[in-house]
């Protein structure tokens, strides 16, 4: 017999989804959907996690709400750092008049609605991807979910270590 339907198996359903459709995004508007997505799934996962702590039950409970946190926060980080790596294929910087007034058209990040400070921040996520698994188990070890602080902090730990 199937288990029965719950917000947290829902919402790991939706988490395995977009884990395998953020590979397939090929533009920066998709990513940014798929960031939001992510961000939503985080909130409301943590909120479930959080209220699983606080009410006396099932430890089994507990644990799966924050298994189903953990992997929005790592969706999270894997949605910005496609958005990261999209928006420094895609996007053009700077140019001259004569190349603008030949009809090349550039995409800017006001044109796709990002950010200087977005669009930096999913470039360095995208920089050091290769950190969100440790970023992710670190999150474990703690009992918390994954950030982009994290990732920063495990960032500049790299640049510790690599310098010494």
């Amino acid at each position: 017999m199937p288990a029965p339907a719950t917000k947290n198996n829902t919402s790991l359903a939706k988490i395995d989804d977009a884990k395998r459709l953020l590979a397939k995004i090929t533009n920066v508007a998709d990513a940014r959907k798929m960031l939001a997505l992510a961000e939503g799934l985080v909130t409301a996962t943590s909120k479930e996690y959080k209220a699983s702590t606080v009410l006396p039950g099932a430890k089994e409970d507990r644990d799966h709400a924050y298994h189903t946190a953990l992997k929005a926060g790592e969706l999270r980080l894997m949605a910005e750092a496609r958005l990261g790596e999209l928006s420094s294929q895609q996007i053009k910087h700077g140019g001259d008049r004569r190349s603008k007034n030949q009809g090349n058209i550039n995409v800017t990040l006001k044109d796709i609605g990002l950010s200087k400070m977005d669009s930096q921040r999913a470039q360095k996520v995208a920089a050091h991807q290769d950190l969100i698994p440790v970023v992710v188990a670190k999150a474990v070890e703690t009992s918390d979910i994954p950030t982009r602080k994290d990732m920063e902090r495990a960032t500049w730990a790299k640049f510790l270590f690599d310098k010494n």
